[in-house]
Order: structure tokens, then sequence, then C-alpha cells
């Protein structure tokens, strides 16, 4: 168990309440040969252009691709169109062999403890949560489940399917069909819950009290340089020829920067990326966000608020596309490498060819720099004109987030009841 998990529930462990328990399982870090080839074999029962990107691309500058052996490529191919193709290989096959080879059953305790009725999987390409769905399956338990982000389902191919599996919008919906083997009937559309936030409004403080809180002047306007550090390495030359342009006044305003590095798993990718922008420390136009912006719901409201008075917000094809366009905000992706030119499997225009992203494009709502002169158009544009896409940024949450309307976690709520 991780530390930050311990911090957040740590102190119902012992607490007795008749609603709410916390059991702890282990799961062995090691797999076994067998378990590697299997996962390796239903995995690439899909092969998108998502897949195709993190399997044969660099994922960060400088590292092999992710698949690791990009000569493997052609098997995967083969595994998607042939086995892959199978409803009885995707749906029985592979559930029957998963018992099989994957048989240690770290959860077979909780459950023989609770005999539970129903079993909700929040999480599904969680390597925890499968082994829930695992052992639910074999005890012919229902499940209701959901994946946590939207960029998941146009990966790889899951062992499992829930009976009932909540998505969070059409598209989620679409994929799971596609992609997953799912029928129409097993899936309710039930929303984002993390949005419920942003429909409450309980997030946002004044604009001067903002400004101030960031160290801009009151009638500065400002944009969220979101950082996509762990794909691209060139981000210093684009936020340097932005504070160039604004300090020689070519905006006709005064244009500050909110830089939020990345703050993904990775330790190295953190530490890379603070290391990476640590030359515009001191930097009265930038203020370099230092802290989380996930994990508690205070968090959470201190990157909505920030989000919610930036005049644009820029954004490496990042999930946060999908909470500025949730508050309006005009969208800018800076789709070039800054000063460099590297290849296109190291580039970060590659980003564009997954699946989902795809959409986001189709919508409209963004606008994508392919150059400076084009990202200096595109900011200009929206500092001065942010409604200009007002329309194709409602397009896209119709599409993608299904509804803002503030009840996504009450249906939830009935889905599950409903199932039950």
């Amino acid at each position: 168990m991780s530390q930050d998990v311990f911090d957040q529930y740590g102190e119902y462990f012992d607490k007795p309440d008749k609603h709410f328990k916390v059991e702890i399982a282990y799961l062995k870090k090691e797999r076994s040969f067998l378990q590697k080839a299997f996962e390796f074999f239903f995995a690439y029962f899909i092969y998108t252009d998502t897949t195709k990107t993190l399997s044969t691309m660099s994922p960060r500058p400088d590292e092999p691709p992710a698949g690791g052996r990009s000569y493997l490529t052609p098997l995967k191919i083969f595994i998607s169109k042939t086995f892959g193709k199978s409803e009885w290989m995707r749906k029985k096959f592979v559930p029957y062999f998963y018992h099989k080879i994957f048989n240690d059953r770290p959860f077979s305790r909780i459950f023989d403890k609770y005999q539970p009725d129903l079993v909700v999987v929040p999480h599904l390409y969680s390597r925890n949560d499968r082994g829930v769905m695992a052992e639910a399956k074999r005890r012919g338990i229902k499940t209701v489940g959901m994946i946590s982000n939207w960029d998941h389902l146009d990966k790889y191919y899951l062992p499992f399917q829930a009976d009932v599996f909540l998505a969070q919008s059409e598209q989620i919906k679409k994929y799971a069909i596609l992609y997953q083997s799912y029928e129409e009937n097993q899936i309710k559309i039930v929303g984002y819950s993390y949005f419920d936030a942003i429909a409450s409004g309980l997030y946002k403080k004044s604009r001067e009290a903002t400004l101030a809180e960031l160290g801009f002047p009151p009638n500065s306007k400002y944009c969220i340089y979101i950082s996509g550090s762990a794909y691209s390495k060139d981000e210093p030359a684009i936020v340097a020829k932005i504070l160039e342009w604004a300090n020689a006044g070519r905006f006709g305003i005064d244009v500050r920067i909110l830089l939020r590095p990345y703050i993904g798993t990775r330790r190295a990718d953190r530490e890379t990326d603070k290391i990476k922008f640590d030359r515009f420390r001191g930097n009265n136009r930038v203020n370099i966000f230092g802290g989380d912006f996930w994990g508690t719901l205070d968090k959470a409201y201190t990157f909505l608020n920030y989000l919610s008075h930036a005049d644009v917000v820029m954004a490496v094809y990042s999930t946060a596309i999908l909470e500025a366009a949730a508050l309006d905000r005009p969208l800018v992706i800076p789709g070039f490498d800054g000063d460099s030119s590297p290849p296109f499997h190291q580039s970060i225009t590659r980003f564009e060819l997954r699946e989902h992203f795809k959409d986001v494009m189709k919508s409209g709502a963004v606008v994508v720099a392919r150059n400076y002169e084009q990202l200096f158009s595109a900011l200009d544009r929206s500092f001065k004109n942010p409604g200009e896409f007002h329309d194709q940024r409602m397009r896209l949450i119709s599409d993608l987030l299904y509804r803002v309307d503030g009840n996504s976690s009450e249906r939830v709520r009935d889905a599950i009841k409903d199932a039950a």
C-alpha cells in the first residue's frame, strides 16, 4: 500500500463503521513468463492508431518505443486481425484461460468475508481492479465497471467485461462497443463525476483575487501552459517565444503565463520537468505552480479556479483540454516541436494519431498551431475574441463529456442501485 493511500484512508482502517470498511490485499509484483505472454496476446486483440503510437514510437524523448520491441509490430497486427476478430476468442477463450493462468486469487479472502451481491470496479484498466473483476467473475457475482480516463478503451483489450458498463460519454460508449465488444444494452452513459465540481461553481474565486494570488497585475491576461513534459522536451523554447512577444508588446496587452509542470506518476518525469522550467523561475511574467492539481478536493478546486479565469489554455494533447472546454476557455495546442525538428516517432505531432484525440480535433474546438507565427496568431485571436469558438466547445462537451450539469455522481449512484 502506498503512503498516499494510507494518508487518505488510514483513519478508516481501525474505525468501526457499518457503511465503510477498508481491507488490504497484496498482489504479487512479479508475473510469470506465461502470464506476461498471455497478457501480450489478448492485449493486442485491438490495434488502433493509439496502440500504434504507444507501442512503436517513443513515448518520451531519448527513450526506446513504449512496446520495447518494435520488431514485434507485425505480430501485434496479426493478432488483432485474426484472433482479435473472433467474438468467441474475446468473450470465451480469454476469460476462461485468464482464470487458469492467473490463479493466485489475492482477493478471495475479502470475497469470502463479505460475500458481496454486487461488485463495482471503478478503474477496469488497473491491475488491482482487474484482480477484483476476475474474482467476481469466478463467483458469478454481478459487476458494474468504469474506466478512470477517456484515453483507455482504445489502447488494448481487457480480459473481462463488466455486466453493466458506465460510460462517461457518447465517445466512451462508442469505444466500448467498437474495441471492447460490449453490447449497447450493457452500457449506461453517466458523465464524468469529477465535472460535478465544475458545475457546482464552489471552486471559483474572483478574478481580482486570483490574479493577486498568482502575483499578476490586476489588468493583465494570462494563459495556462499545461506541460506534456513526458513527451516534449522542446516546450521551454515555446514558452520563451511567448515571453519574447509579451515583452515586446506584440499582443498589445499585458500577457502573463501560469506554467503547470508535468504531474505524471513517474518521478523521473516530474524531476525533469522541474529542471526544464527552472530557467523561468524569477521571471515576473511567469508563475510556476509548485503543487499538485489532484489528490484532494482543495487541490482540484485550485486548478479549476485558475483554469476558469485563464484567458487561454495551452495544452499538448492533454486531458486538460476537456476541463478547459467545460469551462468554455479558448484552447490552443502548440502542435510543433519548438526550435527542433525531431523525427516523427519522437515529434509531438505523433499524438494526433490517437483515436480519442481525433474526436477533439473533429470538434473544431481547438486551434492547432504548426509554427511560431500560427501560434502567435492563435494566442492573439484568443486573447481578443475569447468567444470565437464557443459553439465548437459546446459541441465538444456534448460529444465527449455528455453533460456538465452537476448530476453525474447521482447518475452513477442510480446506475449502481439499479444493478444491485
